[in-house]
């Protein structure tokens, strides 16, 4: 039998019994490979594989929505809500090459995952630690030039913070966590491990700057157009806004966030108005400027961006 033809690497080609050792410990990976595939329970291959395809009963004009949901009633309800503003955003004109922000990935990263299937540039931020982690392992992530996933917190500051452990109901907010409907989780976490974990905090204005987006191997983007923010944050949104404040005055994106913890008097589109005013008394944008937000809001506000005076 005619021997394949020799390897070639920088020290020069490999002997005969080089190449088939290499050879054969290919073959031995490959079978290990094929062994564990077959060989994989149905509940530990189903997540991967719903990773990887779209919710068989999407909806027409939200094709994108993605099959690890299927069956999360709360979750989808909450990923149609998201997918409704979005395609209200490109109804009104934003391009799917600008970029969207995602403010709280969170285990299922369901608004990610919708806006890149429909073409936009993603960068999204997950604050708990093993949640970013387990997201990182998805082939959607670490195989996808256009979505870049970020461990961070995200306030009105740069630095360090503590985060309150309750699940996703987990908060940098004391009171958030002791909500009714989050006591019981952050009950969970206490049993199970730490009821906090030390965080590292940005503002989305820092985030967001040209040098963060380069250093994101993202050099294409950078003075791009930021087209839609995203936050769903326990109760962190007001900073978190606040944070982004220069972003707002500068590329006016379309905003979509959780109302339904916000103080009453910042609910229904008045926080957007309050963060514009102190921008413009801060002189982060000239007194007159034009600048507008018209917020529909149920539980989470969808803001669109108006320039001129009502």
């Amino acid at each position: 039998m005619a021997r394949p033809p020799a390897l070639v690497r920088a020290g020069g080609p490999t002997s005969w019994t080089g190449h088939v050792a290499l050879y054969n410990l290919h073959m031995r990976s490959l079978a290990v490979t094929i062994v564990a595939l077959f060989t994989c329970e149905r509940a530990e291959c189903a997540p991967d594989l719903a990773w990887m395809r779209t919710d068989r009963d999407a909806p027409d004009w939200c094709p994108h929505l993605p099959g690890q949901i299927e069956g999360l009633r709360y979750v989808r309800r909450d990923a149609l809500d998201f997918c409704d503003a979005l395609v209200k955003a490109h109804k009104q004109g934003m391009p799917t090459s600008s970029l969207m922000v995602d403010v709280g990935t969170a285990e299922w990263a369901a608004e990610a995952l919708i806006a890149r299937g429909f073409g936009h540039p993603v960068i999204t931020f997950e604050c708990r630690g093993h949640v970013a982690y387990q997201l990182g392992q998805k082939l959607r992530f670490y195989n996808d030039s256009g979505l870049r996933l970020v461990h961070s917190c995200v306030s009105d500051h740069n630095g360090l913070g503590l985060l309150l452990r309750a699940m996703d109901s987990s908060s940098m907010i004391q009171s958030a966590v002791e909500d009714p409907g989050a006591r019981w989780k952050a009950r969970r976490e206490r049993r199970e491990g730490p009821s906090s974990e030390a965080v590292a905090v940005v503002s989305l204005d820092s985030a967001l700057e040209s040098r963060s987006l380069a250093a994101l191997g993202w050099p294409a983007l950078v003075g791009s157009k930021v087209g839609f923010i995203k936050v769903d944050v326990q109760g962190l949104e007001e900073p978190v806004l606040r944070g982004g404040i220069i972003t707002l005055l500068s590329h006016a994106p379309f905003l979509f966030y959780e109302d339904s913890m916000l103080p009453t008097a910042d609910q229904k589109g008045a926080l957007i108005a309050r963060l514009l005013r102190e921008g413009r008394r801060k002189g982060l944008a000239p007194p007159s400027g034009k600048l507008r937000y018209i917020c529909e809001c149920k539980n989470d506000c969808f803001c669109s961006p108006r320039s001129g005076h009502p």
